[in-house]
Parts: structure tokens; sequence; C-alpha cells
């Protein structure tokens, strides 16, 4: 899980609920738009 506090708007949560490596946004909250990075991949 990774709490995400921007400089405007509120925090907010994602987390990998499925086991699957993906981050996942936090449904209670449908205001917030996660966006998605692809940091480092390896085969």
């Amino acid at each position: 899980m990774v709490k995400v506090t921007p400089s405007r708007g509120p925090a907010y949560y994602l987390m990998d609920t499925d086991g699957n490596g993906k981050l996942n946004r936090d449904d209670r909250d449908p205001r917030v738009s996660p966006v998605h990075w692809v940091i480092y991949e390896w085969d």
C-alpha cells in the first residue's frame, strides 16, 4: 500500500488488492484518478 499526499488535494491510497503486482486505487474516494508509472521492470 502506498499513501499519496499531493501538494494540492486530498491524500489517497494505492493498494495491490488482488496480488498481481499492480497498484489499484482505493474506491472509497471516486474523485481521485491515479496515474501509473513504470519505475522498473525486469524479465
